[in-house]
């Protein structure tokens, strides 16, 4: 039989002061990140006071700009009003649906923000989950839902399987640290060959097997089955939040596509306005009602109504290859196809000589 313990170790003296350091950066950096969580609340939950402040002035013009276009409405059935004003109220009523449509996402998304940064979105059940992010969920775009694309960056992003084989891998260290309670098993064998003809056998083999338990080893074990059992909780809790960080990034890209896809539409009604207002100032011009220096101003907005329009077309595609990143999928995938079907207008011969002079 032996025993042995060790009284004064300097290894572990030095490993205490190691870790003592360690406690001691990781109280600073707790301390840094509640601060910056605090901040990063305050402001969310400003944002969003200000955003339903928007919200309330673009519901209150809607009505305005309604009665006011019918009333111009009226007038051009009548023939006592023209046509480009029809068209103008027209164009301020699409685009303040569009900016009223677009915060009402947008505050949605700032809500769920909040939610998320408050730590609130991992303590809810599933249930309750689908009926915080419902409200997002309301369009499709073609035959992909939301539903289906957050399913889709669900299965799809690196991230999420990295946090699975974090998880894993967690799994692992815990059962590591249960084998060091489990007892070792050894065996040992030994030959030897001697010349001395004293002996009745010159060859000798002496085999045999060993059990080792080790009964205490200053807490080492204890301490790190501990350790495994907090780095398992926390890598569940990382996979969590990066579920609800991806689902975020989806909805966010989602919101940018659409919004681009209706701002295309916005500005193509701009430059139905511009083409009109540019019409009518020839007509006028005719008539001898304006001087000819109008014209140039019309045809300029109609050139910023192209570029303007040429520019939405970008960031739209801008926007898919947003999308597309947020799913996991390659950027050009499904892109170059949509982009193609828009090319850009091309002005007339007229508009190129403006533009030259």
């Amino acid at each position: 039989y032996q025993f042995q313990q060790a009284i004064f170790a300097p290894q572990a003296y030095y490993a205490y002061r190691l870790q003592r350091n360690q406690e001691e950066l990781k109280k600073l950096l707790l301390e840094l990140h509640k601060r910056f969580l605090s901040l990063g609340v305050a402001q969310q939950f400003i944002q969003i006071l200000m955003d339903q402040h928007r919200l309330q002035i673009l519901q209150g013009q809607q009505p305005v700009l309604e009665a006011r276009h019918r009333e111009i409405s009226q007038e051009v059935k009548a023939g006592s009003g023209l046509k480009v004003n029809a068209l103008e109220y027209e164009y301020l009523l699409a685009a303040n649906a569009f900016q009223t449509a677009e915060l009402r996402r947008r505050i949605r998304l700032e809500k769920l923000e909040l939610m998320r940064l408050m730590g609130l979105v991992g303590t809810l059940e599933v249930a309750d989950r689908l009926q915080l992010i419902a409200p997002n969920l309301q369009h499709n775009d073609g035959d992909e839902s939301t539903e289906n694309l957050i399913l889709e960056a669900l299965k799809s992003r690196l991230e999420l399987k990295v946090a699975d084989l974090g998880t894993q891998q967690s799994e692992e260290q815990i059962r590591l640290a249960l084998s060091g309670f489990l007892p070792r098993i050894g065996v040992q064998g030994i030959y030897s060959r001697s010349s001395n003809s004293f002996l009745r056998y010159a060859d000798n083999l002496l085999l045999g097997a060993g059990l080792f338990l080790s009964v205490f080893e200053g807490f080492r074990s204890i301490t790190e089955y501990r350790q495994a059992l907090r780095m398992r909780k926390l890598s569940l809790v990382e996979r969590e939040s990066r579920c609800v960080a991806v689902i975020l990034e989806v909805l966010r890209a989602r919101e940018l596509y659409r919004q681009a896809k209706e701002n295309l539409e916005l500005a193509d009604k701009r430059l139905q306005l511009a083409q009109a207002r540019l019409a009518q100032v020839k007509a006028q011009i005719k008539a001898g009602t304006v001087p000819p220096s109008v014209e140039k101003q019309a045809q300029a907005e109609l050139i910023m109504a192209r570029e303007t329009l040429m520019v939405t077309r970008c960031v739209r595609f801008l926007g898919r290859l947003v999308l597309n990143q947020s799913l996991g999928r390659s950027i050009l995938d499904s892109a170059g196809k949509r982009t193609q079907t828009n090319p850009r207008p091309q002005p007339s011969r007229k508009e190129k000589d403006d533009r030259q002079k």
